[in-house]
């Protein structure tokens, strides 16, 4: 009887990892070249989670829980797949391309898909969610982004999710910016809970994912590297542009959306995450190069906008 108990008791641990980790990226596709960026993160399963965190240096990008703050950055899921991203206008949520596996979802595929949108930071049973007939239509962007916008209900966040944004910036990012990345990475303890990403900025390196001949949803234009903290999860997350002035201070208020989160350049040439450059901190593992696809190549933007209702209204 104890075996059974035991065999059990690791059957539900398997089926548990099984739904919350696989896939947590909906691209985790290898590409090959050095300027070839992947998905920031690996298989869980691989990570070096239980390693000791090394404490970062003053001055060096770090992840701090964000509670009050961000709260128009939230997750998006289907059947265990999982990413973030940041209302644009109330009824536009603005996530990565590849994290619908660049297949565009449509007719009852779209109500598939799920947003959550915890108030403290952390998903639970009363965190609000938008799905079902509630979620209109997924579009994409054009073929020179890793951006996506899910169209819903704007009446579902109006009025109680605050949009957090000043502006939106459409001119490509400068080296040295000061940046906050925000959204809902994997973490060692299973939570799901917003994390900043702060004391980070672009670092001046670009690259290109180009689309592939079977592939006519890729994209072709350039991704800007930041030395922002991601892994598994935040594909899709904004990444704010703050002010100079508060630049080591996780609460500082942000200026400008200025894209989402895509890809990372920490790859062999095979295209898989060279592991020295993986790190672990107290919330577990993470890369420190994320790229970002800039709203500045946004070819549909102002069309998707006027499908939204911003705040004052």
């Amino acid at each position: 009887m104890r075996t059974n108990r035991i065999w059990r008791s690791f059957l539900s641990l398997f089926l548990f990892f099984s739904i919350c980790f696989f896939p947590l990226f909906a691209c985790g596709k290898k590409h090959s070249g050095n300027s070839t960026p992947t998905p920031p993160g690996k298989n869980p399963e691989d990570s070096p989670d239980s390693e000791e965190p090394t404490p970062a240096l003053p001055g060096t990008p770090t992840r701090t829980p964000s509670q009050d703050q961000y709260r128009s950055v939230g997750v998006i899921t289907k059947s265990g797949a999982r990413c973030s991203g940041v209302i644009l206008r109330h009824g536009v949520f603005a996530t990565a391309k590849h994290c619908f596996h660049k297949v565009l979802p449509e007719g009852d595929a779209v109500q598939a898909w799920a947003l959550y949108f915890p108030e403290n930071g952390e998903i639970s049973t009363s965190t609000l969610v938008v799905s079902g007939e509630d979620i209109k239509q997924v579009i994409f962007d054009g073929d020179q982004n890793d951006i996506a916008y899910v169209i819903y209900t704007a009446e579902k966040t109006k009025g109680i999710v605050p949009i957090d944004t000043e502006s939106i910036l459409r001119a490509p990012p400068e080296a040295e910016v000061p940046l906050h990345l925000v959204g809902f990475p994997t973490l060692k303890s299973l939570s799901l809970i917003r994390l900043t990403s702060y004391i980070c900025k672009t670092t001046g390196k670009t690259g290109l994912l180009p689309p592939k001949p079977h592939d006519e949803l890729g994209y072709d234009g350039l991704l800007y590297d930041t030395d922002c903290v991601a892994w598994f999860g935040n594909s899709g997350g904004p990444i704010f542009q703050v002010s100079k002035v508060e630049t080591d201070k996780v609460e500082a208020s942000p200026v400008s959306v200025i894209g989402v989160v895509s890809h990372t350049f920490d790859v062999t040439e095979e295209g898989d995450l060279i592991s020295s450059l993986v790190k672990v901190d107290q919330y577990g593992s993470h890369v420190l190069s994320t790229n970002l696809s800039p709203f500045a190549q946004a070819q549909k933007l102002d069309e998707v906008l006027a499908m939204g209702i911003p705040d004052a209204d």
